[in-house]
């Protein structure tokens, strides 16, 4: 019999039986993500059933329907989802779930969350979950998020927030600090970009003031040149 028919067959067992079978029939799960219908039918099953079935299965396949349970969860039990990653490597999150994870905890507590990010290896997942959780917490509390972001080592995770905060900074109309922000990103594009983010709002009022700033920026003329069209066609939007 064929792994994919067998596949096919234990996939209509009942819950109670699936496990087992599963155990006796290990090679099933080889290649679990081409399997739709196996993936749904193991996804669907209850907390309990999956708790057993979990420490049976080898390590990938694990993972791979970990990842899958986790983003069912997240769309319609954010809290569930946070008490499911606590057994699971952060590493093997995908960077969508970890980001949505910090983004739900940093509704109630942000400094929660912050401590979430910054368990996450340096990587995708611990970069765009940075950026996410200070998209959000920057609206509402930009001087702890900025003073929290500032404790991160230097690195991807710190700059991608790092252009977050400064983005919103500039549209809340704080270009001095944006601006530093800005001139603490480590690549020279992402600092064009934020610079030019933390000059839209006071271009807008004030062009001479704003040109003043850019001048002051530390881009160099060529950089500043480039910022200076794109904010004058009102680029920068955010």
């Amino acid at each position: 019999m064929s792994g994919k028919t067998t596949g096919q067959l234990i996939g209509r067992l009942p819950d109670e039986f699936l496990a087992q079978a599963i155990r006796q029939f290990p090679g099933v799960l080889e290649g679990l993500n081409e399997n739709g219908s196996l993936m749904h039918r193991l996804t669907q099953l209850s907390e309990g059933s999956l708790a057993e079935l979990l420490p049976h299965l080898p390590e990938k396949a694990r993972e791979v329907l970990q990842q899958q349970v986790l983003q069912n969860v997240l769309a319609t039990d954010p809290d569930r989802a946070v008490q499911m990653v606590g057994g699971m490597k952060k590493e093997a999150l995908d960077p969508f779930a970890g980001s949505s994870i910090a983004v739900h905890m940093a509704g109630s507590d942000p400094e929660k969350a912050a401590g979430w990010v910054e368990a996450f290896p340096e990587g995708p997942s611990r970069e765009w979950a940075a950026q996410n959780l200070m998209a959000n917490w920057a609206k509402y509390d930009p001087d702890a998020a900025v003073a929290w972001m500032e404790t991160l080592p230097q690195g991807r995770s710190r700059d991608r927030a790092a252009l977050e905060a400064a983005k919103i900074q500039g549209v809340t109309g704080n270009h001095e600090s944006a601006l530093a922000l800005a001139a603490g990103l480590g690549n020279a594009k992402e600092r064009e970009e934020a610079t030019g983010f933390a000059l839209q709002r006071l271009w807008n009022r004030d062009p001479a003031g704003g040109a003043t700033a850019l001048s002051g920026s530390g881009l160099a003329a060529e950089q500043q040149a480039a910022v200076e069209k794109k904010l004058k066609q009102g680029g920068f939007g955010y």
